[in-house]
């Protein structure tokens, strides 16, 4: 009865240890050392199966604190994989048991028991107790019932822990994978902006000049050199336009941008955005119904206007000769909520959702950086609004987007 008590005890304690720590390594280390001093044995080992190399690890021995991660195959463990077949305890002697032949042909074993018990989780070995003591007669079936009680204990502790550390060493490579991620985005974003600005003087240089001999200052043209430098110009111009898109997207990403945030008529700013982009609709002659009333709301004029004329130049690009644009605003309580309508060819819906995406472009075939929505979105949430979109292909698309209206 006093054994008994004692074995009880040994077990609660092993149990609580196993519930104590997800740290696999320390957890199978503290259970060896009990076990082996419970049991006054030479050595007590935990081995688990490694899948994904093909062959097990001694995680923990309590005569070696630093065998963690030791590499064997089950062909110089014979024992070990008999148990691990059948999943059932096996007990032997190393000098005398058959199932040893072949490995006592090529090395001296020492005179020993050995006790090796399943660790079976889910009806699956995922490892064994290795257990080795010098006394005669081996081990007693009161010992193995105990060693078999703790495996089973053991078990659930075992596999949660190495799931855990799994987990743990996803969550590293992820978070380097991310820190390297986030390096290589502020490299993209300063590339882009470096690239941006070197490119702005040569182009406005250049377009400057153009303009100077359309306008006749170096010498008379005949028609068909004007028509060339006009399209030169107005390619050199979109160029620009792509230009300025990359540096203000340099300069959103970067966080350097503040907003001066005024009270405006959200119907004067959309009318004044109109008037500059007429020519724009006047060349495939787009149909432009204009917003009425008067709406005030709290906003950046200059960003607000930003996000109009791209919103609109994408509805003038996809909307084909003779159809229309249509821009209204609603009051929304604490917000104004802006759309822009279009006839154009509108986009399909598995699209939609990246189209404020940085670079991203619809299929489409028309030319674009695919950055005019993305600065849109970041510019409206950076006045705490939202931006979306809806389309039907063949319908036309709706630009929403909402700006707040009281305090800022």
């Amino acid at each position: 009865m006093e054994q008994a008590k004692r074995d009880l005890e040994i077990f609660l304690d092993v149990t609580m240890e196993t519930t104590s720590s997800l740290h696999l390594v320390d957890v199978l280390r503290a259970i060896t050392v009990k076990v082996a001093e419970h049991l006054n044995i030479k050595r007590c080992s935990v081995v688990l199966v490694d899948e994904e190399k093909g062959c097990c690890l001694v995680v923990a021995s309590n005569d070696n604190p630093d065998i963690g991660g030791l590499r064997i195959y089950l062909d110089r463990y014979p024992e070990i994989k008999k148990v691990m077949d059948t999943m059932e305890p096996l007990m032997l002697d190393l000098r005398t048991d058959p199932i040893l032949g072949e490995i006592r042909k090529e090395i001296d074993l020492p005179d020993l028991s050995v006790l090796v018990i399943p660790i079976i989780f889910r009806e699956e070995v995922i490892g064994t107790f290795l257990l080795r003591a010098d006394k005669k007669g081996g081990f007693s079936s009161r010992e193995l019932s105990l060693c078999r009680s703790i495996a089973n204990s053991s078990a659930n502790a075992i596999k949660n822990a190495s799931l855990f550390e799994k987990l743990e060493e996803h969550k590293d490579k992820l978070e380097r994978a991310n820190a390297r991620l986030t390096e290589l985005d502020r490299l993209k974003s300063s590339f882009i902006a470096m690239a941006a600005h070197e490119l702005k003087t040569p182009l406005n240089v250049i377009n400057n000049y153009m303009e100077m001999l359309l306008e006749g200052i170096g010498g008379p043209l005949n028609t068909k050199q004007a028509e060339i430098l006009a399209l030169a110009l107005e390619s050199s111009t979109d160029l620009t336009m792509i230009v300025d898109e990359m540096l203000d997207l340099s300069v959103l990403e970067s966080g350097q941008i503040s907003l001066d945030i005024k009270e405006y008529n959200m119907v004067e700013v959309i009318k004044w955005v109109l008037s500059l982009m007429a020519a724009e609709f006047g060349k495939k002659w787009i149909r432009v119904v204009e917003p009425v009333g008067k709406f005030t709301g709290l906003f950046d004029n200059k960003r607000v206007r930003q996000v109009l004329i791209n919103i609109l130049r994408n509805s003038v690009k996809f909307t084909p000769p003779g159809g229309e644009v249509a821009v209204s605003v609603e009051d929304e309580e604490s917000e104004l909520k802006v759309m822009i309508s279009d006839t154009g060819k509108g986009i399909p819906k598995n699209e939609i959702g990246r189209l404020f995406e940085e670079f991203y472009r619809v299929e489409s075939g028309e030319e674009g950086t695919g950055l005019g929505l993305s600065i849109c979105k970041r510019i409206v949430e950076m006045h705490g609004g939202r931006i979306w979109a809806e389309s039907e292909e063949g319908k036309g698309s709706r630009f929403y987007f909402t700006l707040p209206k009281g305090k800022w």
